[in-house]
């Protein structure tokens, strides 16, 4: 579902947009956190894929389509794509909250 852009919201529903899209992009460092410390690639494409929808419904979708590279390495196996992946989701985020990202996780 494509977000709406601001200006045709109401005033009310457009500041309570934008509320919660600034809180989406201040927590990317805790979502890119857990994503760094999730113990199996099962909990990595969890969270990768919850990041990628949150990232869609925030209008933030060239996060959401890294997220979603992601998530496809993640979920077919593929390590070295998935190093690769979470490297470019690392620096997108990085861009948008910076000071937000830790090395990147392992691939396993």
């Amino acid at each position: 579902m494509p977000v709406l852009p601001t200006e045709a919201l109401p005033e009310g529903t457009a500041l309570a947009y934008a509320r919660m899209r600034d809180q989406f992009i201040s927590g990317l460092a805790g979502r890119w956190a857990d994503i760094v410390a999730a113990e199996t690639q099962a909990q990595r494409h969890f969270l990768l894929h919850r990041m990628s929808g949150a990232a869609g419904s925030f209008g933030c979708d060239e996060l959401g389509l890294a997220a979603g590279r992601a998530e496809a390495a993640a979920e077919a196996g593929d390590g070295s794509a998935l190093a690769l992946a979470l490297q470019a989701l690392a620096a997108m985020i990085e861009r948008m909250a910076p000071g937000s990202t830790a090395p990147s996780p392992q691939s396993d």
